[in-house]
């Protein structure tokens, strides 16, 4: 079993460069002894040639060659999209301290000095593929992981849309059973008042209407509530007229509704947006308000809508009693975990700031082509 996983594992290739052939034979053999594959070239020309060919993972290349010397192999290398990565270690007889600092600057991992010393040679070159096997595994893992992250965000888009969907399925429901018996049994009811006006002719039933009338008014409060409970359910505003008028048709009535101040600032006269960010945005928006009715103590909120630096931005900002940031179960009265969700599959970026007794600022920022 131990012999299929050694003879399974992938055996590094490594690419020597040196216009000195026996060079080449020293540190082909020093290289043999950890059974390398290995590859030769005496030029510069040949050693990019032969980068492309078999991708080596490991390059030891001589600095002095003809015509191309080993820092203008090395800065090509590294200029190439498909090399880049490749470490090199620089050979070389020259020991200055400043041709090393050069090698190291023209994108070499390391320099082995002329005449070689095998045990240098071997310990450097095992520590070098190491590393650089240890970085692929790392992109490899990178690339697995930003895929699951794609997944998931794919999938919790895909959740949203259903919860939309069940939204105003919802709503349809509503409207079709529970709306329509509520008018059928309103209609019924104005029908029997006239009746008992009709009738009446004392005081005992005179008191009969006036219950019948109390009655009349729940019914169109509770009609009142289903319709404000279908149009949470389902904006057929933001479908019809998009977000900004939406917006402000929602801002209206939650200022009518809570008696607190309500105003939208913009200059956008039109904002191109596709269902995800629509919805999302609404969502927000209404969670925002919401919370602020029954949290916040607040007269007054300003909601800003502008682009910046190909940013769309939504603020929602009150003057209530703030919240203290530190403080988990208050973020979670402002929803922040469905707002949150909501803004991370749009790649966007949600903050929610506020001190005690100055107000809380919601604000959200998306990526948004003009």
């Amino acid at each position: 079993m131990k012999t299929d996983n050694v003879q399974n594992q992938q055996i590094p290739n490594i690419l020597i460069v040196d216009d000195d052939e026996f060079n080449l034979i020293v540190l082909g053999e020093i290289l043999k002894r950890s059974n390398y594959k290995i590859h030769s070239v005496t030029n510069g020309i040949l050693a990019l040639q032969a980068s492309e060919d078999i991708r080596p993972d490991l390059i030891l290349l001589d600095i002095m060659m003809p015509e191309m010397d080993g820092y203008e192999v090395c800065r090509r290398l590294k200029e190439s999209e498909n090399l880049s990565d490749i470490p090199v270690i620089f050979i070389s007889s020259l020991t200055d301290s400043r041709d090393i600092v050069k090698a190291l600057t023209y994108g070499g991992v390391d320099y082995i000095t002329k005449p070689f010393n095998a045990e240098v040679v071997l310990a450097r070159v095992n520590t070098h593929l190491k590393l650089y096997q240890q970085s692929r595994e790392l992109l490899k893992l990178n690339a697995k992981l930003k895929d699951s992250q794609d997944q998931l965000s794919k999938f919790a888009a895909h959740l949203l849309i259903i919860r939309e969907e069940e939204r105003m399925k919802l709503s349809t429901e509503i409207h079709d059973k529970i709306g329509q018996i509520l008018i059928a049994l309103k209609i019924d009811m104005g029908m029997w008042e006239k009746k008992l006006l009709f009738l009446s002719e004392n005081n005992r039933s005179q008191e009969i209407v006036v219950n019948f009338n109390m009655m009349v008014d729940i019914l169109d409060n509770t009609i009142k509530s289903v319709r404000k409970i279908m149009n949470e359910l389902k904006s057929d505003d933001l479908e019809l007229l998009g977000f900004i008028e939406a917006a402000k048709l929602f801002s209206i009535e939650f200022e009518i509704i809570n008696k607190i101040n309500c105003k939208i600032e913009t200059s956008i006269s039109k904002l191109e947006l596709n269902e995800l960010q629509k919805v999302a945005l609404y969502r927000i928006l209404q969670e925002s308000l919401s919370n602020i009715a029954l949290h916040a103590e607040a007269t007054s909120v300003v909601i800003s809508l502008y682009i910046h630096e190909q940013n769309l931005v939504m603020e929602i900002v009150d003057n209530g009693i703030g919240i203290d940031i530190s403080k988990k179960t208050q973020k979670d009265a402002y929803g922040l975990t469905a707002m949150k969700e909501r803004v991370e599959i749009l790649h966007g970026k949600l903050t929610i700031t506020g001190k005690p007794t100055e107000g809380t600022q919601v604000k959200v920022e998306m990526p948004y082509q003009i």
